[in-house]
């Protein structure tokens, strides 16, 4: 009888906390967080005028180093820098059961960005308001968006370089103007005729995701869509497009759609409207990571961002994403207007903010809603989930 009543109790023990932790796989917490500085103090802008804002809106991970990109013109210099990245420093947590103390994972010299080097060329020079930057799935290649949110060719750029060499880096999709000057103008061409159905009339969108996933095939992530810059609604839209490779370059073929169309249910109680600003694949899990983010006024307590999962199959499903949620199953929050996101291993994720010209308060109540940061500055996250 006693067996019995202990295999109830477990059982019954079981299914409650399965449901009480339906989302177990996503659950996660911000293991470390900080600010560091892009450029010097007092960095004027292209102006001339002073001061410069660090608008970091891209980020990957490769050969141990953060490479992260800002929307913005860095007078004489690429807008594109690296710094150093030890991911053997991490210290894994160890399980309740181990005997001795416990040791909480801690991050130590993992992340420590004293020397930012900049990874200079003309192209990254050249173009305007990058956006995303991605790894194809075996690492081989890195790509970096801007937003083709203009019809102006340097705002219309997908770039492209192998991993081994960040020097030789090449224009995918290249068009010449009449001046010249070499774009992606056509993957704007083609993003347009799906969003807009065909038409040719001039329309506006931003582009502001970018993600690489196996079967060679690239996903941009649509932040916006509408009219105008001035007359738009926010979505999470997803258009996908196969390449092929030949002599290590990118060729994209012409079959553009739009696989994915995603409206946040008013019952999750977020902070609506929210939009996409990143999207990247994970390997480890075979799923997507969004990030989608909310901007409601010019204050530090007005933005703020979620972290999404969307396993691949899913994806072309149309189903609803999975939202991150912390240990007390509320949704992870983050206080920054977050735009770009990495893959560290299969548990860890970095994560890069761009706050335009929000430098927040010195004095947080609330870390959650509330940050602070010097013009000069830019600042990021490193989520870890528990599964």
């Amino acid at each position: 009888m006693k067996t019995i009543k202990l295999f109830l109790f477990v059982f019954v023990s079981v299914i409650l906390f399965s449901n009480c932790n339906k989302n177990a796989n996503n659950i996660a917490k911000i293991k470390e967080q900080g600010n560091f500085e892009c450029f010097p103090e007092g960095t004027v802008k292209e102006d001339g005028e002073c001061c410069l804002n660090c608008e970091t809106s891209a980020v990957a991970y490769y050969n141990d180093k953060i490479f992260m990109a800002i929307d913005k013109v860095y007078p004489d210099h690429s807008p594109v820098f690296y710094t150093d990245y030890n991911r053997n420093s991490i210290l894994e947590e160890k399980p309740p059961y181990q005997e001795g103390p416990i040791f909480y994972a801690k991050y130590t010299q993992a992340f420590n960005p004293k020397k930012i080097n900049i990874l200079e060329n003309k192209k990254l020079q050249e173009a305007r308001k990058f956006e995303d930057f991605t790894l194809t799935p075996d690492n081989k290649y890195i790509l970096l968006s801007t937003a083709f949110n203009r019809i102006d060719p340097k705002y219309n750029m997908l770039l492209a370089w192998d991993t081994k060499n960040n020097k030789a880096i090449n224009i995918i999709s290249p068009s010449v103007d009449e001046n010249g000057f070499i774009s992606s103008i056509k993957i704007h061409k083609n993003i347009s005729k799906i969003l807009f159905n065909n038409t040719d009339k001039e329309n506006y969108f931003k582009i502001e995701g970018l993600a690489a996933i196996p079967g060679n095939k690239f996903l941009f992530g649509v932040r916006e869509q509408g009219k105008s810059y001035t007359d738009f609604d926010y979505c999470i839209k997803i258009i996908q497009v196969t390449y092929t490779i030949e002599n290590d370059i990118i060729k994209l073929n012409d079959d553009f759609k739009l696989i994915y169309n995603y409206h946040p249910e008013k019952n999750l109680n977020l902070e609506l409207p929210i939009a996409l600003s990143s999207i990247e694949y994970d390997k480890f899990n075979d799923r997507l990571y969004l990030l989608t983010s909310y901007e409601h006024s010019d204050t530090d307590t007005g933005v703020g961002a979620y972290l999404w999962t969307l396993p691949i199959e899913k994806l072309y499903k149309n189903l609803p994403p999975e939202l991150v949620l912390k240990d007390d199953n509320k949704p992870l929050l983050f206080a920054h207007k977050s735009e770009g996101i990495s893959v560290l291993d299969k548990k860890t994720v970095f994560i890069i903010n761009d706050d335009d010209r929000i430098l927040g308060r010195a004095d947080i109540t609330d870390p959650e809603r509330q940050f602070f940061r010097k013009p000069n500055q830019t600042s990021y996250y490193i989520v870890r989930f528990r599964n």
